[in-house]
């Protein structure tokens, strides 16, 4: 009834982009995430509207991704490395790889959206410190080079939580900045072939990761991503 009464008077609204149904919910959840699913897909106004379903580990995702038109999953590589060791860099490399494999599981019946982190943990972790510019830019390359359809980014209020959320806040913005306008063509756009994709050559360059696609706005796209602690010299 609280969905029903939701949808009807803000399922048409301009605003909605789509309905968030699961949030790393576990096997207890399954059936009434798939009853929700379907009773949200038939409601006159959210029939047009995608449902995103967000896990925190791969099992899960493919596990529950018949429930959602949009699968994703929270990747927080730089806080796995402040849990584990002081330095973050070497698990960088997992966004990539990690998208790659939910990509290739998701890819014939689900768009794709990754979460990568922008805010520290250290109501989990004491002493956590948030991803750096360089670090969320990173995560963002390796996300769209590796398949990712979007990129979704949250927060949250509570202990510990919003400590460094305004210097944080302004990183993103800059990171909005910087590449909001290449995300959209980049993420619906279609790879270019293997044999006209451009390549890199130099000192370590076979650590690097690098997509061309030709946007859904007529124009070629080149990123790329150095995921390894290996300085690249041309």
């Amino acid at each position: 009834a609280i969905i029903d009464s939701f949808v009807a008077e803000w399922g048409s609204h301009a605003g909605v982009l789509g309905y968030l149904m699961q949030e790393e919910k576990g096997e207890t959840h399954l059936a009434a995430i798939s009853s929700q699913y379907d009773n949200l897909k038939a409601a006159p106004y959210a029939a047009n509207k995608p449902v995103l379903g967000i896990q925190a580990e791969m099992q899960a995702l493919v596990r529950f991704a018949p429930y959602s038109d949009v699968v994703g999953i929270d990747n927080y590589v730089v806080w796995f490395g402040h849990k584990v060791g002081p330095s973050p860099s070497p698990y960088l490399h997992q966004m990539g790889s990690n998208t790659a494999a939910l990509f290739g599981d998701v890819q014939s019946s689900r768009s794709l959206m990754i979460a990568p982190e922008c805010r520290s943990f250290s109501e989990l972790t004491p002493g956590a410190a948030p991803p750096t510019y360089a670090e969320m830019m990173n995560l963002a390359f390796q996300a769209l080079i590796n398949g990712a359809r979007g990129l979704l980014y949250f927060s949250y209020t509570g202990t510990g939580a919003t400590a460094d959320g305004e210097a944080q806040l302004a990183l993103l913005d800059t990171l909005g900045g910087k590449i909001g306008g290449v995300v959209k063509p980049f993420a619906l756009g279609v790879d270019v072939a293997a044999g006209s994709q451009t390549t890199v050559a130099g000192t370590g360059s076979e650590n690097l990761q690098l997509l061309t696609r030709l946007g859904n706005d007529s124009k070629y796209y080149t990123m790329v991503a150095n995921p390894s602690n290996a300085s690249i010299a041309a």
